[in-house]
């Protein structure tokens, strides 16, 4: 049956439970602290059964012959059932372990048939092993670095985002991520000029910028837009040859290129690498009237390595449409903003 002893007499007891006739020394089959619950579970063999056995835990680096009442974080006493061996505890110390400001204890057996107290010593260790009830410190969190050689020549985005390495460092140990563990996504700022983003996970751990694509060109050197404009004729659905529409290539609102397409209704204009808007404008003339066509809009052309060679979906030419009668703004549809540009103009004539 287990006895708690009061404090009051635990200082005369130690005396006695600790001071009997000679055995040998008991072994630690487990010593554990539960630092959720604050038990320590202890579990010791090598008693003869009907006999009594004791744990005391005391504050770290104290005795029991020197211990104060201060120092005495938990003392039991148990009986070993008949044919058994082995005295086990789950002693309760959080509370009384904060109560006199116990960082760590010693844990030490004795009872009927031990001369010394014998504490727990962990093996490879000397003395009593200090067992810690401090809280686990918060596991460490990695901190991250983006590496680019921005001094590299990249040809293409996908080989410049394949260059990104991202160095990983926790507890002061440095390693590199494998392209699986981290992103590039790239944001395009100028012409084949990128910002790169890198995550890991839904972090950002760092961003790039300024990184430029250099691709190759063609043979000769030419990078930039081609084509074949037709207009629709006023009857039937065939197309003829638009001799002088003009073509423009913008970039944002910036006007990049121009041409005027020769009789043939060919054109080719020159452009660095990058992605356009390309703007078709026709007028037909005849001797007595001109003929307004809607303008025709093609955005994100890509030019890359070659000349680019620009058609009408589904058709191996530019295709110009007939104005649509509405169209006040001339963008290929009628809806409320030609509505609003017949509405502004008509404020204008009336200021």
């Amino acid at each position: 049956m287990k006895h708690i002893f009061k404090r009051a007499l635990a200082l005369t007891m130690i005396a006695v439970l600790f001071a009997v006739s000679a055995f040998a020394a008991p072994t630690f089959s487990n010593v554990a602290y539960d630092k959720t619950s604050g038990n320590l579970t202890v579990n010791v063999d090598g008693y003869t059964g009907g006999k009594d056995a004791t744990i005391l835990v005391l504050k770290a680096g104290v005795t029991p012959a020197k211990a104060t009442n201060n120092d005495i974080i938990f003392i039991d006493q148990v009986t070993i059932g008949a044919g058994e061996t082995v005295a086990d505890y789950v002693a309760p110390i959080k509370v009384r372990a904060n109560a006199v400001g116990a960082a760590g204890v010693n844990v030490w057996v004795g009872g009927d048939e031990i001369t010394t107290a014998v504490p727990y010593t962990k093996a490879g260790e000397t003395g009593a092993t200090e067992i810690s009830l401090a809280d686990d410190p918060a596991p460490s969190e990695p901190t991250y670095a983006v590496e680019f050689d921005k001094t590299a020549v990249y040809k293409t985005l996908e080989a410049a985002k394949g260059a990104v390495k991202v160095k990983k460092t926790l507890d002061g140990t440095v390693s590199y991520l494998t392209a699986g563990e981290f992103t590039v996504t790239e944001t395009e700022t100028a012409t084949n000029v990128y910002t790169f983003t890198v995550k890991v996970g839904d972090k950002v751990v760092g961003t790039v910028e300024g990184v430029t694509i250099t691709p190759d060109v063609t043979p000769g050197g030419k990078t930039g837009i081609t084509g074949v404009v037709r207009y629709r004729r006023a009857v039937g659905n065939a197309y003829d040859l638009a001799p002088g529409a003009l073509v423009l290539i913008t970039s944002g609102k910036d006007i990049v290129g121009s041409a005027v397409t020769g009789s043939d209704g060919k054109f080719e204009i020159e452009v660095p690498a990058g992605t356009y808007r390309v703007v078709v404008r026709f007028a037909l003339l005849s001797a007595d009237k001109v003929t307004n066509y809607a303008n025709t809009i093609i955005t994100d052309v890509a030019v890359s390595d070659s000349m680019v060679s620009l058609v009408t979906e589904g058709r191996e030419y530019i295709a110009i449409e007939k104005r649509l009668a509405g169209d006040a703004n001339d963008d290929g549809v009628v809806n409320s903003n030609d509505l609003n540009a017949v509405k502004k103009a008509i404020s204008a004539l009336s200021k």
